[in-house]
């Protein structure tokens, strides 16, 4: 069946076919809300967002209830840079499924970009506490921690950076040290403190606006249509 060969072509990341299959699979099935769904999936991935949003909001008039349409649609939200919109998407995404890490740790990247660091630590513990090792829910507590003075917790979860999907591949190549357990709040090498010191043990760019690092990538392909879960891998 076609709906197979999109999802197959989805999980693969080939979004350009995933959306071509789509939109010819649509034409004989206007009102399947996976079709949407995957076609809105494959157009955020292409950096149509605004037409990523419009499909999604499609899907989800036909199926309501499902979350990971509210995920994906929050995320390319976040691309377009309207920043007021995801977090209730986000946070409907989560009401729907309590269980879907990538929305509590999307949330998290979220509420950091907003100043609101307390939120955004309570939404970073919630991913981990589902997946201890989603090495992207400790990044974005890393920054939500950093940013709000707590630099041993911060440093600590920043380690994680070495397994984000999106920076693991540049530390065999880039120099860098561990933090060794000091404290950081202390003098360094160049005599200054608080943010100097992040970069110290930074071994590559860091920024609490980088979207890429911080929110989660689409789902794929996400249970509820009928299909095994799938994650993209990071953006």
């Amino acid at each position: 069946m076609r709906r197979n060969l999109v999802r197959a072509l989805l999980v693969t990341e080939r979004w350009e076919q995933a959306a071509m299959q789509a939109n010819a699979a649509l034409a004989g099935s206007p009102d399947d809300a996976e079709l949407h769904f995957a076609r809105a999936t494959a157009l955020n991935a292409l950096g149509h967002h605004a037409r990523a949003c419009a499909a999604f909001a499609r899907a989800l008039s036909l199926q309501p209830n499902h979350a990971a349409s509210w995920l994906n649609m929050g995320n390319a939200s976040a691309d377009l840079g309207i920043l007021s919109r995801p977090r209730r998407l986000y946070r409907t995404a989560i009401r729907l499924n309590p269980a879907l890490v990538e929305a509590h740790a999307s949330l998290g990247y979220l509420l950091t970009m907003q100043g609101r660091l307390p939120e955004a630590i309570e939404a970073c513990e919630a991913a981990i506490h589902l997946r201890s090792d989603f090495a992207q829910a400790h990044w974005n507590l890393a920054i939500a921690a950093l940013l709000s003075g707590d630099l041993p917790r911060g440093f600590t979860e920043y380690e994680w950076r070495k397994r984000h999907p999106r920076y693991q591949a540049d530390f065999p190549v880039l120099p860098g040290r561990r933090w060794d357990g000091s404290d950081p709040s202390g003098p360094d090498d160049f005599g200054a403190r608080g943010a100097r010191i992040w970069g110290r043990y930074s071994v590559c760019p860091v920024s609490a606006a980088d979207q890429r690092g911080g929110r989660c990538a689409d789902l794929a392909v996400r249970a509820g249509f009928g299909a095994a879960d799938q994650v993209n891998g990071g953006r």
